[in-house]
């Protein structure tokens, strides 16, 4: 390049891929593992449901690396993306019939294959017990605003015009 330091957009998985013949980065090396993973995990075929399986595996593997670097999640800041990151994948997951808690198991073997990042490696632990504790938790809050919707569907026939807004904005429930 004649200017150095300039961005070009080619990260390491597009380059991968274009050195493939390829077009989808999620068939790279560095996507074959959690990829298989989370096909045992759905009983599905990565082709039979490409969104959901790329936001998994993207929002997974984001959200494990930044929690390593300390943004976990949170309602401010750096952590409120780390928490928007999961809950999305964990949405996605539920989408494609994924039963009960599979991040934790998705964000291992992204640590597993990471050894040239030792801290992380280190830190194996500790990010899997925060996922955990975040798709609990998160678990918990679509639980309790399903039950408050079905509250609210008793009592009234209709719902106001704000009442989403309350379920985003004070439960946590996500808006889709």
């Amino acid at each position: 390049m004649q200017n150095p330091n300039i961005d070009y957009g080619g990260r390491l998985e597009r380059v991968a891929t274009a050195l493939n013949g390829d077009k989808d980065i999620y068939n790279t090396a560095f996507f074959l593992n959690p990829k298989k993973k989370l096909m045992e995990l759905s009983g599905k075929q990565y082709t039979d449901v490409l969104k959901s399986f790329r936001i998994i595996l993207d929002h997974v593997r984001a959200a494990t690396f930044l929690i390593n670097d300390g943004a976990e999640p949170a309602n401010s800041d750096a952590g409120y993306i780390t928490r928007r990151l999961l809950r999305r994948a964990i949405r996605a997951g539920k989408k494609i019939g994924i039963q009960g808690s599979f991040v934790g198991e998705l964000s291992e073997v992204y640590i597993d294959e990471a050894t040239a990042y030792e801290d992380l490696i280190g830190n194996k632990k500790k990010v899997i017990e925060i996922v955990n504790k975040e798709e609990n938790l998160f678990y918990r809050t679509l639980q309790q605003g399903e039950f408050e919707i079905q509250n609210i569907l008793r009592i009234r026939v209709k719902l106001q015009v704000q009442m989403p807004f309350v379920f985003t904005k004070h439960m946590g429930f996500p808006w889709s």
